[in-house]
């Protein structure tokens, strides 16, 4: 079982998390942070998710926040060495969406994950 934080419960964030919690057998989100923590705290508890930005103990971070901070979250959670899903957009900005990708280049991390993409180009 893969233990996973959450960043960002708009509508995105809640739908991935409703989609896994309680019904998978391999991942389960177990903390997730949001800019309004007090405004989560009734969802947080309701799912069994620890509320706050300390992701001690998980294996990966899923990036579903508020797409201006996106860039900003995306680099802090990998700096902490946390392997990061991102939903897209990567980011609003162009210079972030780069230094994203360098970032991505010179850690050798997968910059995308799209089975579906990828076993379409082996049937054209």
């Amino acid at each position: 079982m893969f233990d996973l934080g959450i960043v960002g419960f708009v509508a995105w964030g809640r739908r991935l998390v409703t989609s896994v919690q309680g019904k998978s057998d391999t991942v389960r989100f177990v903390t997730g942070s949001d800019r309004n923590p007090d405004k989560i705290a009734p969802y947080c508890e309701e799912h069994g998710l620890r509320n706050g930005d300390a992701f001690n103990g998980i294996e990966g971070v899923v990036i579903a926040g508020h797409s201006a901070s996106r860039a900003t979250d995306v680099m802090g959670t990998a700096n902490a060495g946390k392997p990061v899903l991102v939903i897209k957009p990567l980011a609003t900005m162009v210079e972030d969406s780069e230094s994203l990708c360098a970032m991505a280049a010179e850690k050798e991390c997968w910059r995308r994950w799209t089975p579906c993409a990828s076993g379409q180009k082996t049937e054209v």
